[in-house]
């Protein structure tokens, strides 16, 4: 644990075609969200390339609220950059540092 406590931030970035592989990463996303010091330190990232098929309603709705709430989290991230709020490009989802304007991205702050 010393480690950690010397080393600014880690970033963790996991691709995957199926969203029930993330179920893998469980106990060591809770192992890293108990952790005070982890929790500041550690950035997941957290890719899926899989299509929803047309016939999944319940996927469409899930995407929809993660549109959704991307637009309402972008915003503030925009808000928050010009604001001078945010100092670190780390404290952000890296698409909207480079100016990207990606629809599908959840910004959780811990």
């Amino acid at each position: 644990h010393a480690e950690a406590q010397d080393v600014e931030e880690f970033h963790f970035i996991w691709m995957t075609r199926s969203a029930d592989e993330f179920l893998f990463g469980q106990r060591s996303f809770s192992r890293i969200m108990s952790n005070p010091v982890l929790r500041k330190k550690v950035s997941l990232h957290l890719h899926l390339t899989q299509r929803d098929p047309d016939t999944n309603s319940a996927a469409f709705l899930f995407r929809e609220a993660v549109k959704r709430q991307s637009r309402i989290d972008r915003q503030a991230y925009l808000e928050a950059y010009d604001a001078g709020l945010v100092v670190k490009r780390s404290q952000l989802p890296a698409c909207w540092a480079h100016g990207a304007e990606q629809h599908d991205v959840i910004w959780v702050k811990t």
